[in-house]
């Protein structure tokens, strides 16, 4: 595996959540979110760029925002909504970039429900390069085309599903996947819980940057040249192991 510069080590736990229902709109800023020795100050900002509609009786501000160090992102059954992911120096409105090869990640878990449930299933598409990592056994459906790939939860309900620090049982582990970025400040995402029966609540996408492992073979995605060439932020491919401090 390659020797990267800076692995950053992430912590989701100070945010502040900026809900407007007239605008559809919503804005998820973390602060300070690097941390080990010697690690630099950088803030995470996630946001809304498609219009964001809560419906479900949980909305936006109290549903959004931080599960102790994990990022939580509220969405009602039926809908999607586009995200953009941007890493930035703290206090600004500059994109990270040392200079150097750097890595982070996180685990998504709790991908669970199924389509045919009328809350639905999770749903999370990126558009980028990353290198995903499943376990042998997992409920995850994963596709891809040229341009995305997509993690949909297909086990139903699985216990636990906020805050974990570690894997009670497989089943928790089966329907989690982590997700590696490497030289990337700035990418965007889909997440939505498609479904096809009436509207039931909603689901909650969480992610955990430090405590969980998923076991497996980490596999890359890369999509073409043509389909994420404007991302902003967007540069050289590696391959990645998972590594922490």
């Amino acid at each position: 595996s390659p020797i990267y510069g800076i692995v950053l080590d992430l912590d989701f736990s100070n945010s502040t959540v900026n809900f407007s229902n007239p605008n559809q709109t919503l804005v998820v800023d973390y602060t300070n979110v690097a941390t080990g020795a010697g690690a630099p100050m950088l803030d995470v900002r996630i946001e809304a760029i498609t219009p964001y509609i809560p419906q479900s009786a949980a909305t936006g501000n109290n549903q959004n925002g931080s599960v102790g160090d994990d990022l939580k992102l509220h969405i009602d059954s039926g809908a999607s909504t586009l995200f953009r992911f941007s890493l930035f120096n703290a206090g600004t409105e500059t994109l990270y970039d040392p200079g150097v090869d750097y890595s982070f990640d996180f685990v998504f878990y709790d991908l669970d429900g199924n389509v045919s449930n009328s809350r639905g299933a999770d749903q999370i598409i990126f558009y980028s390069p990353l290198t995903y990592t499943v376990t042998a056994n997992t409920t995850i459906a994963i596709t891809q085309d040229s341009s995305s790939i997509t993690f949909t939860g297909t086990a139903g309900a699985v216990n636990g599903n906020e805050g974990l620090t570690s894997f009670a049982n497989a089943n928790q582990e089966n329907a989690s996947v982590n997700i590696e970025f490497s030289n990337l400040s700035q990418f965007d995402f889909t997440y939505g819980a498609p479904n096809n029966g009436a509207q039931d609540g909603g689901r909650n996408l969480l992610a955990d940057p430090r405590d969980l492992v998923v076991n497996g073979t980490p596999t890359q995605f890369v999509p073409e040249p043509t389909s994420y060439g404007l991302l902003l932020g967007l540069s050289a491919v590696v391959f990645v192991w998972r590594r922490r401090f």
